[in-house]
């Protein structure tokens, strides 16, 4: 507020008693003075403001223009994030995305009579009580040491994003108080983590970890005690009253014996607390050292033997079954359970043989989904359920039995259904390319490196059988399965028995041929086939026809002689009859790229069409013979 100069106007109308014209006149003019100064002053503020305003508006808006939102003017056209000062602090607050990322770095909560394996967040730090040669994989010492940032990805990507105390490397390395935090580093490839274990030059040594009351998380705090007072009184004017505690007199005449002799007069007076506590060169309660380490990775390392265990006190009665300990890993969404699998172990006591039951749960159905599956290790069944009111179905591996010994006398498991499924059982594979179902002859092709010429090895079978009911060697059964006979050849096989227990196969040989004992029918219905046209009708089919040859040939692949067209030739007469096929490499190395193949099936039809065409031919030479016969027999008669 400006202080003017007040003018004294005097006690009448003449101006008796008060300021002359002339004091008067000198008031107005300080009084034009100092508002003059003040406008000046108000006008210098307001020019201030205005660029303050300038330049908050200019944040604003370079704010609003931040990331993808380039074209936004206005605030009520701001697409970005909204920054909020501070974490919610009570349920009705929102939420910043450092909070939720926290959260969800804790994990989910447990659940009553569950026992959880907790992996620490990364950059939690805890106290490892070992050496520092066996601090586990995954943690590293506190030490204030810098790091690498392409070195320590997982870690450093907590930090970008504001989930733990950070400051710059200069405030981390002026000022002792900010060494409980992170540091950026040299800002692009480097970043420092806190020294708790006091180990850089300028730490506090050996630091304790409390709550936050006092001080800002990430923040170090020095040593301190409070304030101790004491007070002593003389004994009148020249001695002093008897010490206690931690005060005591020192001099020649310092021991209590000799103050109590009158003749004495002790001149010292001291406090040393270590006549009465523990002293140090710290402050500090009672403690016990260990190495604070720091978690920088998801790696988990287990070195040792992990168990979990369901305890009884006594054995469960025949027939029950019991479970062990279950393993669970879970997702949760929005804080509940949306799908999970465990394994266990599983017991029916009495029966020889424990079992693996996995189980898996859909939670995110109105009513829970279970799958269960157990492996026994006596009988090698393999047991599933969908729902338990429905029972247990059985996938059974069965051992050697009577009936399920293949030709050469191996034993072929047999993979048993009991009860009803509700689906068919599928075995899938997934990924791109080809993905593998392998059955494979423990024994090898050729054991022991030596392979017997004319020797044959068999792979194993895949085998579907229809036994007989009360004969199980008899029935009806398909076979597929790899030979080699050593030296030879090598051949997929399939192979049926029928009713009459009489075998027929299937051979497909490494020569590219397909061998059978009858003959490889295609379907043919006039039904399944539209837009017919006749071959060559439209062409001199007889002509057509002078254009390719049979012939005798070696084929590359095998060094075999054959006969029959080649596939180049009947292409340019019948392209509906060649096939592109799969590139094939030959013996030489050479490889011959988008192979043809010939439907002989679709020749016949063609060589049928000549026959036709020949017949046709033949009628009409034979009517003109006839024809030139009775003209002569008639010229003959004349």
């Amino acid at each position: 507020m400006v202080e003017v100069t007040k003018i004294d106007l005097g006690l009448d109308s003449t101006g008796r008693g008060g300021d002359s014209q002339r004091t008067a006149f000198e008031k107005c003019n300080d009084n034009v003075d100092i508002l003059v100064d003040s406008i000046s002053r108000v006008s210098e503020q307001l020019e201030t403001v205005s660029s303050t305003n300038k330049e908050l508006t200019t944040t604003i808006k370079n704010f609003a223009t931040k990331g993808d939102n380039s074209d936004i003017t206005a605030l009520n056209g701001l697409k970005h994030n909204i920054i909020q000062p501070a974490d919610a602090s009570d349920n009705m607050g929102s939420v910043t995305l450092r909070q939720l990322n926290a959260k969800f770095a804790q994990g989910s909560g447990s659940s009553s009579g569950t026992t959880h394996v907790v992996s620490d967040y990364i950059g939690a730090i805890q106290w490892f009580n070992g050496s520092r040669a066996a601090i586990p994989v995954g943690y590293i010492p506190a030490d204030g040491q810098l790091l690498n940032r392409e070195d320590y990805p997982e870690l450093w990507d907590t930090l970008s994003r504001d989930l733990l105390n950070i400051v710059s490397d200069t405030e981390w390395l002026s000022a002792s108080d900010k060494r409980a935090s992170f540091s950026s580093g040299n800002g692009s490839t480097t970043f420092r983590v806190p020294d708790i274990n006091g180990k850089q030059s300028g730490s506090l040594k050996g630091l304790f970890v409390r709550g936050d009351g006092y001080a800002a998380s990430g923040t170090v705090n020095g040593d301190a005690i409070r304030n101790i007072e004491a007070s002593i009184h003389a004994a009148g004017a020249s001695a002093w009253q008897l010490p206690s505690g931690a005060f005591y007199l020192a001099g020649s005449n310092a021991t209590v014996a000799e103050y109590t002799n009158s003749s004495m007069s002790p001149t010292i007076l001291r406090l040393d607390a270590s006549r009465v506590v523990p002293t140090a060169n710290e402050n500090r309660p009672v403690s016990a050292n260990f190495i604070a380490i720091i978690r920088v990775n998801n790696i988990l390392s287990v070195n040792t033997r992990q168990e979990i265990v369901t305890a009884q006190s006594n054995v469960p009665v025949n027939g029950s079954v019991v479970s062990g300990g279950v393993l669970e890993t879970s997702l949760s969404v929005k804080g509940s359970k949306y799908a999970s699998a465990s394994i266990n172990s599983i017991k029916t006591v009495g029966v020889d043989g424990a079992g693996i039951q996995f189980n898996t749960v859909d939670y995110s159905t109105k009513t829970p989904t279970t799958r269960q599956y157990t492996l026994n290790s006596d009988s090698g069944e393999i047991f599933t359920y969908s729902n338990p009111a429905m029972g247990r179905n059985k996938l059974g591996l069965g051992t050697a039995s009577t009936y399920n010994v293949g030709q050469d006398g191996a034993v072929i498991p047999v993979l048993n259904q009991s009860n009803v499924f509700s689906m068919p059982q599928v075995i899938r594979t997934y990924g791109g390319g080809n993905t593998n179902l392998c059955l494979e002859n423990s024994a090898g092709w050729g054991a022991g490196g030596a392979v017997v010429t004319g020797q044959v090895y068999r792979g194993p079978l895949l085998t579907s059988s229809c036994p007989m009911w009360g004969d199980q060697q008899r029935g009806i059964r398909a076979d597929f399965f790899i030979e080699e006979c050593a030296g030879y050849s090598t051949q997929a096989t399939i192979s049926l028995k029928d009713w009459s227990q009489n075998w027929h196969y299937w051979v497909f040989k490494n020569d590219n041929n397909a061998y059978s004992s009858g003959t490889w029918i295609s379907s043919s219905d006039k039904r399944l086939k539209t837009e017919f046209k006749v071959i060559g009708s439209d062409t001199d089919i007889l002509e057509q026809c002078k254009s390719f040859r049979g012939y005798v040939f070696k084929r590359k692949t095998n060094n075999h002689y054959e006969a029959g067209f080649i596939a180049q030739d009947i292409e340019k007469v019948l392209p509906e009859s060649v096939y592109v096929n799969q590139d094939i490499t030959l013996n030489d190395g050479t490889v011959v790229k988008d192979s043809l193949s010939l439907d002989y099936g679709a020749m016949s039809a063609y060589n049928h069409e000549c026959i036709l065409a020949l017949i046709s031919k033949v009628d009409e030479l034979t009517k003109k013979i006839e024809s030139l016969e009775k003209k002569q027999e008639t010229d003959a008669e004349v």
